[in-house]
């Protein structure tokens, strides 16, 4: 897994690749599809959550999104969702590696909190969840035409 931020992007455009999708869309899902040429249209969450312009529907939650370099798929983030704006505009979101790897590393942290928790329960102070709304500016959002 590839830790996926904006500068990673631009660099990889640079370069003249895009992103690759693959999954068993709903509509499709006798079939592995595979679109070719994707890109991203906005970052958020401190480069943990992206937009993307693939090709996903219903039954694409979970899959790859990867770049092919020196001719090895490297994986960039999973595609979490689809968002429709209109019946004509709708954009892929994924979770980046970048924001993957954060998350694994927080839980590893919290899993070694819990054995020491475990060693004296008498010192355990229970944390709130921190749950944030997706507060993204929709006019940040680029038109993209959907299926």
């Amino acid at each position: 897994m590839v830790d996926f931020t904006q500068a990673f992007w631009k660099k990889t455009r640079r370069k003249g690749e895009s992103l690759i999708q693959a999954g068993y869309s709903f509509d499709r899902s006798e079939f592995l599809t595979r679109h070719d040429g994707c890109s991203v249209t906005l970052f958020y969450r401190d480069d943990a959550l992206m937009h993307h312009t693939c090709d996903a529907t219903r039954g694409d939650s979970g899959s790859p999104i990867m770049v092919k370099r020196r001719g090895q798929y490297r994986l960039v983030g999973l595609h979490l969702a689809t968002r429709s704006y209109s019946n004509l505009v709708s954009s892929g979101v994924a979770v980046t590696g970048h924001g993957l790897i954060k998350s694994l590393m927080s839980m590893a942290r919290r899993g070694i909190e819990g054995r020491v928790i475990a060693e004296d329960p008498g010192s355990y102070q229970p944390v709130k969840p921190a749950h944030h709304r997706l507060e993204e500016p929709l006019e940040a959002i680029p038109q993209l035409v959907g299926r």
